[in-house]
Order: structure tokens, then C-alpha cells, then sequence
């Protein structure tokens, strides 16, 4: 007997004595063993040849003798004698000899077989050298014996085999299959093109089938156009043949044969030419041959088009007189002869089709309950009159069976034959004429019985109103559907794609309504559903869904009608008339009562606490069936409405939907998670939205029906540590509600021993989205960066395993979001520029008190060449002819590791200013407003701590917010004309530009020495003794100089940083009383340049001094600051002579200035009417 271990057996006695192969190969017999060992173990091998295992050789005899000894030889495909075969169930042999395996004179039985032993097939190669041919087993590699496929000798590990027994010898080999398969986009079937290998017809399929596949079948126009692609110059076989006896061509995989694209002159009428190919040199067209040729083949798998569940076996239905019941339909069979178009005429008369044949069972019933005769010529439904070659049923249902006759179809002599019959002893089936006169086979749908109903199904496609008219003359009605199961069995699976109902809305539009006038009281509409139109049944994969689509559309559709004889009972569920509604509920129509649930914000819940609260009190969440209900609703609150099976659309929690009232542009199921519907508070129209968003509820409840105490909720309480953190699975979170960029953000959670948020998975983003939903804040940083590459890190290192992003996002505006926050609506993330200044979420571990948080490395100190270091920063100016757009500006920054600038304080504004005395050109920073209109960032994501706006700046227009530019002015420019100002500039501007590398530090700048210092045409010197203001200018007097002016922009910016080096006030060279009571540069220039603080200068206060904050302030004279010398060769211009006479004396509230003639009071800091304006200048003597 053969024992079976995995791909291996044993060969045993009777009692179970195994035939073993020891070292020495000799046979040994009488030996128990557990027939384990692989000394007992063989395989079927190429050549019908029998393997041991162990020994990796081949069972054979050395001479045909009754007596000979079996032993193993080394394999040899050509030995006869190493060849073995299952003479029977009992008996085994060599192949072709009456010779038999037996045990000896031990035994008088031969060896049984199981007809589980089976013979190897042949494994045909793919690629490689061999056009082919089959895998040789076992083959001898580098001085290895291999009984299987093997990936040795391969770096790609593809699985190989030798073709010839010793693979050093004579280097034939190929790919083992399961290789090379392509697969079609739009039908999922995979094809493999094996255009190298040489095989005959039935060796190209075996080799197809050991893959799960067969040779290639095309049943659809697009297949042909796909496999059209395969590359030219070939002739591949297909698994086109005519090899049954007596029957036309067909495919091998069973595939109905129904599409035709014969080459000329195929099929040849010579003999032989049983097995088709296709010729890739001739547009792909198809040819006979004879099947024993070699060539190239393409093997197909998935998708077979006969795997049409065959009809089960209903009831027969009831049918017309004279008409035959089978499987739910009806057919007639008419030997009146007609053209084809006539007799589908016919057919249609009576409700009906030619017949369409979906499997054998079926063409057997026509040929033999059918009073069918084999002299009989008669139409049937099948015609490629729509399309040429390509045949199709008359009543559109699905092509899953042929049977054609010998040599058919045939088109013959190039006639259009396009029509089909059946004919002959069997019915098999031929092309012909259309015109020709035949009898003919109407088909048509029978009523069915489903409890008190009947159901028939139209067979032709028509309008909606057309469909009710004939469903009304044949006693019914279209269907009303009161449950979808049945109706389901009944067309599920036919081939149509809708079957109309007796539902619509086309005299309201938001109230559906059966043609039966019953009402409606269950829908399943499908997702996307409903619209405005009639309501038609789907098939297939979402078989009883319901559509809204055209009235005109032409589909078929089913009647329904009260069977006879049959009566019925139903169960009164009408409230009594004096039922009302309880303490606190209104009413809502004659049967329900609703009442609207509006909490504070910490107690609303989601769409399944709300339904479950509903019904928790008896009742459910509100149902609206017409306008009249929207009166009790006053705001935003759930409703039963909802579409949380995918498949479906939506309907109300009590099944129900007959009236519609969304929001324009509503359902639209945003991020695809809008599943749950609420009602406006504005208008009473319906939203879809996120159905874990915490709302306001509305309850329903039958009247008469006392509500149940209110259910109490299960509030899931997180512990809280005592420094304000949230505790979840072992890790601990903080909300920052500060309102802070990413940068400052992130400071905070390393201060707090943390970090911000990482989100590894699905559960925690759900738990920290209800952390902030009920919060006022839109967004909040999390730890999550955008890299260069627009790739993205957490911040702590953790991999990026999990993304959860909002639809659209991340959109890289401006290329520098390169932040990412969690929106509040749905948890979902965005990115966003770091500048932004928002709310956070920190995260760290329960153990943080062990843990410290790593400082970034220090950066290498140092600026490249062309860079200016200041403050630990690298500028560069590029200026001159490389003038660019403020996009390209910044590319060009960044290609070279850095950023346009940003200018974050007054210091490095001061710093910028100096620069552009060498620039005087106006230059792009890194300021703009591209995503948000009047929201200016910096593109480097830092905060915006820090502005200096020109006059009139920023704008989104040169002339204002009335201007009539069309140019959006998004981007900034620092004035190098004008310096120290910056201004919004079109972006498509070219303008030279500005830029810092952030990532390059420099050691921090040492005070200067107590000596004066070079700046343009001046020089300058700290005072650093604390004096009073004459003590301060007298020193200056004794070094050749004075009290610094300070005449523009530029000079103070200097003056600026020596101030912010000190971080001391100082002394400058204004006195009003050394000056007329006015303030003028005692140095004689005139004060045309100011940077006063808010409220000065003032009146009682004569001297001046820069403070810390940059700006110019009055003071006491007799204080004691710094102060700062001045040495300058320039002369200020003489001012006109003056007019005889003095100005008034300065006052608290005015100062006066002389200019030619007259003097002058100026009041910028108060705002008057001019006449109020007008009397108080009247009343201290001059006019305005």
C-alpha cells in the first residue's frame, strides 16, 4: 500500500513493512519502522518516474524479468525501465509491461495502491532559455541533486528549475510558474504573456491550469483592447477551440463564446484546425491551428464570466395559458415563421422577450418540455446587431452561456448573420440571416406568490409612468416595498442594474409617496440618497438599495398584486384620540409627542449617547415626516436621521423616510465621516455631520406612552495629577490653552517635563480630540514637523507609523506649513505655518521625573563666506542685478540652508537698517500674507513679535481697500530708500532680497571699548559714567565733540544697538531750553527725524534722553545716564533769519514755534471737531 507524507509515500506491505533504500542501496524488506524515516519516503518525478528522497534517485530494474530486482538508479529520462504507472487500484508496474511490483517470496500479494497517488504533471517553465519546456526532476546543479523548484544560484530569489537532467551540462532552464502576471485596472483579471515559450495547445494549458488560471478568453470588447497591448511579432495560443465533437467553437475555461474577431480567412475550413491563436502581428485577431504546433501562449485568471449562479428552482409561478412554467418565468413557443425584429415584436405584445438561455438546465428544458422538435428552426433572443461580432440578449441580460453547433458561428460567406437560432436534434445554436423567416421562443416573467402577494417582473425596460400604466392593466400595482428581503431573491442577481418602484417625489419634492397611495413607512435608500426623481431597486453587489434616478429613464421594473383568495389581518396601531403628551413633551402629529433636550456644553452628547438616551426613555430620536414637525424645533440638535451602514443612504432611526429637507449642498459627506444628521438652528433644514460631535438632542415618544426616568449616563472620569495633567494608559497630557507659536509651545512642555503631543494610533487621537472638542479653541499644535523633503517627523524621534490628516491637508500653502496642529471639529490634522499662534497639547511619560528632555546641539559657530554674523545669526544681502520674485527669492534662500529674514525684534531691525546703508535698495523678507488675507507671518514659521510698517502699510492694494488694483499685495519688502520701514508688495514683483541662515551660530559680540567708533561720515562715543545732562555734554565738548544727533533712520539704528549693548539709558544732544523753548538739535540741526514715545515730549521736561525701549523720552535734567558723544565735520545749514519778535512762552498744554513771521502751536495728540479746534486757538489770541 502507499502511505501519503505531505508530497511524499512510503511503499509498504501489508503488515506495514516499509520498503526502504539503506546507504548501500540495497532493498530491505521485514523491516517495522514508523515509515517515517526519508530512507523510506519516495515522490512521483518527471517521466512517470518514481524518487527516494534520500537518495535523490530514481526507482527502476535493470533488465524486464519477472525476477528482476528493484533498486534505485541515477535518473534518466530516456531509461524505459525507470518508468512506473497504477496498472489499477491494486496493482503497480512499469509503464507499458506486464511486469509487477511484488514483495517477494514473502509475500503473495502485490503492493495496493491508493487512488490518492497520483502521477506528477508536468510543470512547464516560464522565461529563462528553455521556450517553455518542462521543469526535469531531479536535475543536477553544481554537484546537487534538486527534486523541486529551487531559488539556489539566484539573488532575486525567484524560484528556477533545469529543463534537462544535469543543468552543468546543458544550461537549460526556466522560471518555475506564479510569475510575470499583469492585472487589468478596470476589471481586476490578470493575464501572463508567456511570449518566449514554445509549447503545444494542451501543454500551454497545463501550465495555465498549475497556476489556478487558463489559457486566455475574451467575452468583452475591452479585454480584446487590453490584450491588444501585448507585444508584436507573435502568434500566442488562446483557449479558443472546437475540440467537442459535434459543437461550434467555444473557450476553454467555459466562457461563453460570444465575441468574435476572426482573422480573413479563419476559421480555415481544413481539418485539424481545432485550437485557436492569437496573432499579435495582425491587430491581435485570431486564427485556427492545428493544436499540436509550438508556440507562445497567454494564460488568464479571475473574472469568468459563466460564474453566473444558475437559476435555482422556484416556484413555476403562475403563467398564462399555453404559456410553460420554468424557474419562475414563462415561456411560449410559436413555429409561425417571422424575421427576427417580428418576432421580438410578438413577444413584446404579450409582456414578453425572445428567450435569453443562461446555463444548460435551462437550454435542456427548451429542447425537451417545449414540445421542441429536431426539425425546428427557432429564434432565440441572442443578435449582434448593436454591435458587430459582439453578441448580447435581446432583453439585456447577462451573455454566461453558449452552445453553439459545429462550425458556428459562422457569419458565413461574409453575410451579415446576426441574428441566432436553435436547431437540429440537441438545439444547438447558429448564426443567420435576420431576415429570414423562423418560428421562435417568447420568454417572459411569471407571477410569483410571496405570502399575500404576487410579483412579476416587467421584461421590458420602460418609463416610470409607462411602467405603472402596465403594471395598472395587468390588475396590480409597481411594487410597494414594505420589506426588501424577498424582493431581493427575486432580482438580486439578475444582470439589469434597477427595477422600478412605485415610489417618487415629483409632485413634492420633499415627500415621497407610493403609487398605491399607501403610506410610507420603510425605505433603504442607497448612500448618496435621496434626490429628486423615481425610486428604482438596485442589483449585484448592493442588490436592494434604493435609487433616485430619471423618470424617463427606461428600466424594467415589477408588479405587484393581492393574490386571490387570501385575506388578511393587521394590528391597529393608531393612538386613542385622547392620548396626549406627558409634562414637557409637545405634540408632533396625531402619533408621536417630541421634546428638545438643550444642554450646556459639557453635557451634550454624540449621535449614539443621544439615540440611546431617547431610548432610554421609551422612545427614539425625532423623526420628521413633513414641514408641519420643524415647528417644535428651535436649535442645532440631532435627529434620527442618519447613514451609518456604508452601503446604504440615509434613513430615519425608526425606518422611515418619506420627506427631505437639507441644507443646499447637503448631505456632502465631508471627509467622508459624516455619517449622522442634525437640524439647523436658522432654518429647520437638515446637515450631515461627524456623528461623534457632542449636539443637542430630540427625542420622540408614542403618545400614550409614559417616558422612563432619564438614563444616566456613564461619564468616564481620567485621574488628574496634582500639576493639572490628564492621565491616559500610562502616559499624561497637558492642554496649554495659552495661546503661543510652535517654538514657545514646545518651550512650555520641556519646562512642564514634556513635549508636544505625539499620536501614535487611532485610540489616542480619539481620546485627545474629546479632550478639546468642547472647548472654544479651533486647533492646537501637536508634535508632528514637515521636513524639507515635505516629509514628516515627531518631534521626540518616534517613527511616523499613524496619520490621521484633514481631507485636503496637508496642502503645503505657501511651502511653509511646517507645523501641524489637530482640528477640533473631527481630531483631524492640518499643517500650518509655526508663527501661528495657538493653543498646545503636551504629552510625557509617567515616569517623567527620571527623564530630562535632550537640548539641541549646539550649532557650529562661524558664518560662510558672504555672510554677515549678528547675534548668533548669518545675513546675506543679495542686491544688485539678482532680482528675482519673492517665491523665487525664497527657493534660492533655502537651496542654500537658510530662509528669507525674519526681523524679531528692535535690535535686529536696528542691526538690518546699518546694513542698508551699503543696500540702498528695497529688499523681500520673509513676511507675507499668501494663505490668509491681512494675517502676515514670517515664512520661517517664527512668531510675529516684532513689526515696523511704513505709512499706510500693511495693504492688500497699493491705493487702499478701495483701490481697483487686481494684484494681491501679499509679500513684505524692508525700504531701503526710505529705510527702516517695511512694506506689502505684490509677490510677483523682482526685487532683490534678503536672507539669514538660522542654523549657523556666532560667538555673541563683546561691548566695544570706551573710544569713539566710525559710522558713515560720524563718529560716536559711550559715556559710561551715570551724569547730568550739561555734566554729560561738557565731557563731549572736552573730546571734540557734542551730544549725539540723531538725524535719520540709520543713525539710530546705531544708536539703537549701542543703547541695547549697554542696556542703559542715554543722554542725546535735545535741550529746549538751550534752544528757545523748542526742541532742536543743539548742534543746529533741524529735528526733522523723531522717535518719541507715546506722550512726549513734555512741556515741563527740557531734556532728552533714548530709553531701552529704543524710543525718545523728556526728563529731568538734573538726572543722572549714559550719554553719547558725537564728532561730525558736516555743517547744518543756516535757517532763514527770523522776524522781529518772540513766541509766547511755552505752557503746560502748548509750545510754540517760530517760523518766519508767525509762531506756531501743533496738537497731534488731542482730536477736535475743527470748531472745537477753531475756539480754543481763538481764545489764546491767534487762528488756526
Amino acid at each position: 500500500m502507499v502511505i501519503m507524507l505531505r508530497n511524499c509515500f512510503v511503499i509498504a506491505a501489508p503488515n506495514l513493512d516499509c520498503l526502504l533504500f539503506s546507504n548501500n542501496t540495497t532493498v530491505t524488506s521485514n523491516i517495522h519502522l514508523a515509515c517515517k524515516s526519508t530512507f523510506q519516503q519516495f515522490r512521483w518525478t518527471s517521466g512517470s518516474r518514481l524518487l527516494s528522497v534520500s537518495l535523490h534517485q530514481c526507482l527502476g530494474v535493470s533488465e524486464i524479468n519477472r525476477y528482476a530486482s528493484v533498486l534505485p538508479f541515477p535518473c534518466d529520462e530516456k531509461n524505459k525501465l525507470q518508468r512506473w504507472e497504477c496498472k489499477n487500484e491494486t496493482l503497480f508496474g512499469l509503464v507499458g509491461e506486464d511486469i509487477y511490483f511484488n514483495w517477494g517470496n514473502n509475500y503473495s500479494e502485490t503492493t495496493t495502491l491508493r487512488s490518492t497517488t497520483v502521477l506528477l504533471s508536468e510543470t512547464f517553465t516560464l522565461g529563462g532559455n528553455a521556450f517553455g519546456g518542462p521543469c526535469q526532476f531531479p536535475f543536477l546543479f553544481m554537484k546537487k541533486w534538486y527534486s523541486e523548484c529551487t531559488i539556489e544560484g539566484r539573488t532575486d530569489h525567484q524560484l528556477w528549475c533545469a529543463t534537462e537532467t544535469d543543468y552543468d551540462k546543458d544550461k537549460k532552464w526556466g522560471f518555475c510558474p506564479n510569475k510575470g502576471w499583469d492585472t487589468d485596472p478596470v476589471t481586476g483579471v490578470q493575464y501572463q504573456r508567456n511570449v518566449l515559450s514554445v509549447l503545444t495547445w494542451h501543454q500551454a494549458r497545463k501550465s495555465c491550469q498549475q497556476q489556478g488560471a487558463d489559457l486566455l478568453s475574451v467575452v468583452e470588447l475591452h479585454e480584446q483592447s487590453y490584450i491588444a497591448g501585448t507585444p508584436s511579432g507573435t502568434t500566442l495560443w488562446t483557449g479558443l477551440n472546437s475540440l467537442e465533437a459535434d459543437s461550434g467553437w467555444g473557450w476553454s475555461n467555459g466562457n461563453p463564446f460570444r465575441y468574435l474577431n476572426w482573422a480573413p480567412g479563419h476559421p480555415a475550413s481544413a481539418p485539424g484546425q481545432a485550437c485557436g491563436a492569437l496573432n499579435t502581428a495582425r491587430a491581435a485577431q485570431w486564427e485556427s491551428s492545428e493544436c499540436g504546433k509550438k508556440r507562445g501562449y497567454i494564460c488568464r485568471r479571475g473574472n469568468l464570466t459563466n460564474q453566473v449562479p444558475p437559476l435555482a428552482w422556484k416556484d413555476s409561478g403562475f403563467c398564462p395559458s399555453h404559456w410553460v412554467p420554468y424557474a419562475g418565468n414563462c415561456y411560449n413557443l410559436q413555429r409561425g415563421k417571422k424575421m427576427w425584429k417580428d418576432a421580438l415584436s410578438a413577444c413584446h405584445k404579450d409582456g414578453a422577450d425572445l428567450a435569453s438561455v443562461h446555463n444548460i438546465e435551462e437550454q435542456s428544458f427548451l429542447i425537451s418540455q417545449m414540445g421542441y422538435s429536431s426539425t425546428d428552426q427557432l429564434w432565440i433572443g441572442l443578435n449582434d446587431q448593436r454591435s458587430q461580432m459582439f453578441f448580447e440578449w435581446s432583453d439585456r441580460s447577462q451573455v454566461a452561456f453558449t452552445r453553439w453547433q459545429s462550425d458556428e458561428p459562422s457569419h458565413a460567406n461574409n453575410l451579415q448573420e446576426d441574428c441566432v437560432l436553435i436547431r437540429g436534434k440537441e438545439g444547438k445554436w447558429a448564426d443567420q440571416g435576420c431576415e429570414k423567416e423562423n418560428g421562435y421562443i417568447c420568454k417572459k416573467t411569471g407571477w410569483t406568490q410571496f405570502r399575500w402577494y404576487c410579483y412579476q417582473i416587467g421584461a421590458q425596460t420602460k418609463t416610470f409612468e409607462d411602467a405603472k400604466k402596465v403594471c395598472k392593466e395587468s390588475g396590480g400595482n409597481l411594487v410597494d416595498v414594505q420589506d426588501s428581503a424577498y424582493l431581493v431573491s427575486l432580482v438580486g442577481l439578475r444582470p439589469e442594474k434597477y427595477f422600478w418602484t412605485g415610489l417618487s417625489n415629483m409632485e413634492d419634492e420633499h415627500t415621497f409617496k407610493w403609487t398605491t397611495g399607501t403610506s410610507v413607512e420603510y425605505t433603504h435608500f442607497n448612500i448618496g440618497m435621496p434626490g429628486m426623481g423615481c425610486v428604482a431597486m438596485t442589483t449585484g453587489m448592493q442588490a436592494g438599495l434604493w435609487d433616485v434616478v430619471s423618470c424617463s429613464n427606461r428600466e424594467k421594473y415589477i408588479c405587484k398584486k393581492r393574490a386571490e383568495g387570501v385575506s388578511m389581518t393587521t394590528m391597529a396601531t393608531t393612538p386613542s384620540p385622547t392620548a396626549s403628551c406627558p409634562d414637557g413633551w409637545v405634540n408632533k402629529d396625531p402619533k408621536f409627542c417630541t421634546k428638545l433636550y438643550k444642554k450646556p456644553k459639557e453635557e451634550k452628547k454624540n449621535y449614539a449617547e443621544a439615540k440611546a438616551f431617547c431610548r432610554g426613555v421609551g422612545g427614539d430620536l425625532v423623526s420628521v415626516h413633513g414641514p408641519l414637525d420643524l415647528a417644535t424645533i428651535y436649535d442645532p440638535a440631532w435627529i434620527g436621521l442618519s447613514s451609518l451602514d456604508s452601503n446604504s443612504g440615509f434613513a430615519w432611526s425608526d425606518g422611515s423616510l418619506s420627506f427631505e429637507r437639507w441644507r443646499f449642498g447637503e448631505p456632502n459627506n465631508y471627509n467622508d465621516l459624516e455619517h449622522c444628521a442634525e437640524v439647523e438652528l436658522y432654518d429647520g433644514r437638515w446637515n450631515d455631520c461627524f456623528c461623534e460631535a457632542y449636539k443637542d438632542w430630540i427625542c420622540q415618544i408614542r403618545k400614550g406612552v409614559t417616558p422612563k426616568p432619564d438614563p444616566t449616563a456613564e461619564v468616564i472620569v481620567y485621574t488628574t495629577t496634582d500639576d493639572g495633567w490628564t492621565i491616559y494608559n500610562d502616559t499624561q497630557y497637558f492642554l496649554n490653552h495659552d495661546q503661543l507659536t510652535m517654538e514657545d509651545a514646545r518651550e512650555v512642555c520641556h519646562q512642564k517635563k514634556g513635549e508636544l503631543a505625539v499620536i501614535t494610533g487611532e485610540n489616542e487621537r480619539k481620546f485627545l480630540w474629546k479632550q478639546i472638542n468642547r472647548g472654544s479653541w479651533g486647533q492646537f499644535y501637536i508634535g508632528l514637523t514637515v521636513n524639507l523633503d515635505k516629509s514628516f517627523s515627531w518631534v521626540d524621534g518616534t517613527p511616523l507609523t499613524y496619520a490621521a490628516w484633514e481631507q485636503n491637508e496637508p496642502n503645503f500653502a505657501n511651502n511653509d506649513e511646517n507645523c501641524v496642529t489637530i482640528y477640533k471639529s473631527m481630531g483631524y490634522w492640518n499643517d500650518i505655518n509655526c508663527g501661528v499662534e495657538l493653543p498646545s497639547i503636551c504629552k510625557r511619560h509617567k515616569d517623567f521625573l527620571n527623564t530630562t528632555v535632550a537640548p539641541d546641539p549646539a550649532p557650529i559657530g562661524g558664518c560662510p563666506p558672504n555672510f554677515t554674523p549678528f547675534q548668533g545669526r548669518c545675513y546675506k544681502f543679495v542686491t544688485g542685478s539678482d532680482k528675482m520674485t519673492w517665491q523665487d527669492a525664497r527657493t534660492h534662500c533655502i537651496n542654500e540652508g537658510a530662509n528669507l529674514a525674519s526681523i524679531l525684534n528692535t535690535r535686529e531691525q536696528a542691526f538690518l537698517t546699518m546694513q542698508l546703508q551699503q543696500h540702498p535698495q528695497d529688499l523681500w523678507i520673509g513676511m507675507n500674507d499668501v494663505n490668509l488675507e491681512m494675517r502676515f507671518l514670517w515664512t520661517d514659521g517664527k512668531g510675529v513679535t516684532y513689526t515696523n510698517w511704513a505709512k499706510g502699510h500693511p495693504s492688500s492694494s497699493p491705493g487702499g481697500r478701495f483701490s481697483s488694483h487686481s494684484e494681491e499685495f501679499d509679500c513684505v519688502i524692508i525700504v531701503g530708500s526710505i529705510p527702516k520701514l517695511t512694506k506689502s508688495k505684490s509677490n510677483g514683483h523682482i526685487t532683490p532680497f534678503l536672507y539669514k541662515d538660522s542654523n549657523i551660530a556666532v560667538k555673541p559680540t563683546t561691548l566695544v571699548p570706551n573710544s569713539f567708533v566710525k559710522f558713515g561720515n560720524e563718529s560716536y562715543k559711550m559715556q559710561t559714567m551715570k551724569m547730568r545732562w550739561d555734566e554729560a555734554r561738557k565731557q563731549c565738548l572736552s573730546d571734540d565733540a557734542d551730544l549725539a544727533s540723531i538725524l535719520n533712520p540709520m543713525t539710530h539704528a546705531f544708536v539703537s544697538l549701542q543703547v541695547d549693548r549697554h542696556n542703559k539709558s542715554v543722554w542725546i544732544g535735545l535741550n529746549s531750553n538751550l534752544t528757545g523753548g523748542r526742541f532742536q538739535w543743539i548742534d543746529n540741526w533741524r529735528l526733522s527725524f523723531t522717535k518719541w514715545a507715546p506722550g512726549e515730549p513734555k512741556s515741563n521736561q527740557a531734556c532728552v534722553y533714548m530709553d531701552i525701549d529704543k524710543t525718545w523720552k523728556t526728563a529731568a535734567c538734573t538726572e543722572n545716564y549714559y550719554s553719547l558723544c558725537k564728532q561730525s565735520t558736516a555743517i547744518a545749514p543756516t535757517l532763514p533769519p527770523q522776524f522781529p519778535g518772540s513766541c509766547p512762552e511755552p505752557k503746560r498744554t502748548m509750545s510754540w514755534v517760530p517760523f518766519r513771521g508767525h509762531c506756531y502751536s501743533f496738537h497731534t495728540y488731542e482730536l477736535e471737531s475743527w470748531a472745537h479746534a477753531s475756539v480754543k486757538c481763538l481764545r489764546t489770541g491767534p487762528l488756526i
